[in-house]
């Protein structure tokens, strides 16, 4: 009646467990019934949900509304990642826990990749490489959208202000040169080989 519903594995343990700040109508399940599919239909108080539980794809619904809005993820080094329009946001991937702010990332999260196990936050006013609950702004160029491995040692940046191409160095990414007579944002960009 007032948390919802809770998976339970057959030793008994609680495995998860789904409520209103998770995305349920309310908290008060009346009625359970699996459908042919493996789907879970549940009979709430106000309505009726549905819970895919054989799906790869998972919603989290934001009800306290600390997160902003959601416009990347990634599962990284067994942390769940959210990139918002607020800043980063982590937390122990299938935990119960609460999603924490990393430092220094107050601002638009563009979009967030791991390339050659470096983990870079594409960020309103800096790039970031993150270790765990640290943003370090490795390349000082603002407004960046994305990033694309071009070779090896090469990767290509999106920018407000153009395309630029990084090199690795010593395990590090720096900035090599900008694409000269290209200034147009490029939020959006493929590579043709």
């Amino acid at each position: 009646i007032s948390n919802g519903v809770a998976y339970i594995t057959v030793s008994g343990e609680l495995s998860s467990q789904l409520n209103q700040n998770l995305g349920l109508n309310n908290n008060t399940v009346l009625s359970v019934f699996e459908d042919f599919d493996k789907n879970i239909w549940l009979g709430l108080d106000n309505g009726i949900n549905l819970i895919n539980s054989v799906s790869l794809l998972k919603i989290f619904v934001n009800q306290k509304d600390v997160l902003g809005t959601i416009y990347t993820s990634v599962i990284y080094d067994n942390f769940l990642y959210l990139g918002t329009n607020q800043g980063l946001f982590y937390k122990k991937y299938n935990s119960e826990d609460e999603f924490e702010f990393v430092k220094k990332t107050q601002g638009q999260v563009w979009s967030l990749k791991v390339i050659d196990e470096t983990f870079v936050c594409c960020h309103n006013s800096s790039t970031f490489i993150v270790k765990r609950n640290e943003a370090n702004s490795s390349i000082d160029t603002q407004g960046t959208w994305d990033f694309k491995k071009l070779r090896t040692n090469l990767m290509s940046q999106s920018n407000y202000d153009g395309l630029y191409v990084l090199q690795k160095e010593n395990s590090s990414w720096r900035l090599r040169n900008k694409i000269k007579g290209f200034k147009n944002s490029s939020r959006y960009f493929i590579l043709l080989e």
